[in-house]
């Protein structure tokens, strides 16, 4: 399950929390979160170049 939440900081930005949860114990499991972690690095960048520049650079098409 992935959860994202927003809430407020000191400065008037906005902190966004990702979690993404239900792995298991197991190689496999330990194998797909560690893609997925690199797949959110990806994700996240983009959007954050989305954001800054308003185009973006479309990582995942």
């Amino acid at each position: 399950m992935v959860k994202v939440s927003f809430g407020p900081e000191q400065d008037g930005c906005t902190r966004i929390t990702l979690e993404h949860t239900g792995w298991k114990d197991t190689e496999a499991s330990l194998q797909a979160r560690e893609w997925h972690v690199d797949a959110w690095k990806g994700m996240l960048t983009s959007l954050k170049s989305g954001i800054e520049s308003g185009e973006g650079i479309l990582c995942c098409q």
